[in-house]
């Protein structure tokens, strides 16, 4: 069976650390979804390499000081 041309999609995250752990949080509608498919608040990181390898990319949104 021959693959379709895949696009890469994009969503927009926040990583925030929380007693020494990297928590990324969706920021887009379609993030939000995807995490409560799986009845969670946040991407573990074994849930954005199968993203990945879903051909998702990451915006992850930057730290303001």
């Amino acid at each position: 069976m021959k693959q379709a041309t895949s696009l890469k999609r994009v969503l927009n995250v926040e990583v925030k650390n929380s007693w020494g752990n990297e928590l990324v949080y969706p920021l887009d509608e379609t993030g939000k979804l995807l995490v409560k498919l799986a009845k969670k608040e946040t991407f573990t990181p074994d849930d954005v390499k199968i993203l990945k390898q879903l051909n998702y990319e990451f915006a992850v949104k930057p730290k303001l000081l």
